[in-house]
């Protein structure tokens, strides 16, 4: 009796655990097949309506389309493709590199303007001197002869020179005009018993300062001559009237700071009038003056 029970009882435990085994592993194989079901449904795509031919404008849509898909896809595989660039870690640390040596600036030593003249402008001066006659105009009279002036001028930044200026020349008579008293008298021989001349310019010209005391001075005088004469037909004077051109040379030199100055001034005063009421003269002039 005991025996059967205990057979009874093992054959029951040997089912029960072939039963368990077997339940263990349906369960799993269930649950795989209902996945794989579900991933079925969800891929498995919808029919596709048949609507027919398509017109031009529809098969054109679609290719852009598709175009437009295919870009974003071959960027990002160009992207994966592409590897990435080794980029080398920088070092601890690096001498930083060496400066050029700047070159020595040289000390430019500005020199000293030479001064050229005094800090003056206008200049007022006399003359004195002696004109010798050049020509045959008036006979055998000389003109000039002793003669003074008095000439102004101002000197411009430039050095330029501009004035006015005036000469008077007592001249010369003719012995063969006068009597045994001396007195001067209309000659039978038509000579002219005196000649005088009256010269009044304007000057341009430029001063060439040597230093601060000497100047040279090239100038052209303009202006009329004027021929004061005593005709030997009615025994009265008269007055020539001429155009004056007077190129000249002037040198000053100046005697301290106060302005005062001695000088000379040569020229050749050429009057335009009658041929034998004009005569050319070389006056040469002392000077004497102050600048201011």
């Amino acid at each position: 009796m005991q025996m059967r029970s205990c057979a009874v009882w093992f054959c029951v435990s040997v089912f029960g655990v072939f039963a368990l085994s077997g339940s263990a592993e349906a369960a799993p194989k269930k649950k795989q097949k209902a996945k794989t079901e579900e991933k079925a449904a969800e891929v498995e795509p919808e029919p596709v309506k048949d609507t027919g031919p398509k017109d031009v404008d529809e098969l054109m849509d679609d290719s852009t389309k598709k175009k437009a898909k295919s870009k974003p896809e071959a960027a990002e595989s160009e992207a994966k493709s592409e590897p990435e660039a080794d980029v080398g870690e920088p070092d601890a640390w690096e001498r930083p590199p060496a400066e050029a040596e700047k070159p020595k600036r040289r000390k430019v030593v500005e020199r000293p303007e030479e001064k050229k003249g005094d800090g003056r402008n206008m200049n007022v001066g006399i003359l004195a001197g002696y004109g010798f006659s050049l020509g045959s105009g008036f006979g055998t009279v000389n003109p000039y002869q002793l003669g003074g002036g008095i000439q102004g001028d101002y000197e411009l930044e430039n050095h330029m020179v501009i004035g006015v200026g005036g000469e008077f020349f007592y001249g010369g008579d003719n012995a063969d005009a006068r009597d045994i008293n001396g007195a001067r008298v209309a000659a039978t021989t038509g000579q002219v018993p005196y000649a005088r001349y009256i010269l009044a310019h304007a000057q341009v010209g430029y001063n060439i300062w040597f230093g601060t005391n000497l100047i040279l001075r090239p100038s052209i005088w303009v202006g009329v001559a004027i021929g004061l004469q005593q005709p030997a037909a009615d025994g009265t004077g008269r007055n020539v009237w001429g155009l004056l051109l007077a190129p000249g040379l002037s040198l000053h030199y100046l005697l301290g700071d106060n302005g005062w100055y001695v000088g000379a001034d040569v020229r050749f005063s050429i009057p335009m009038a009658e041929a034998n009421s004009s005569r050319t003269g070389f006056p040469v002039m002392l000077t004497f003056g102050k600048r201011f």
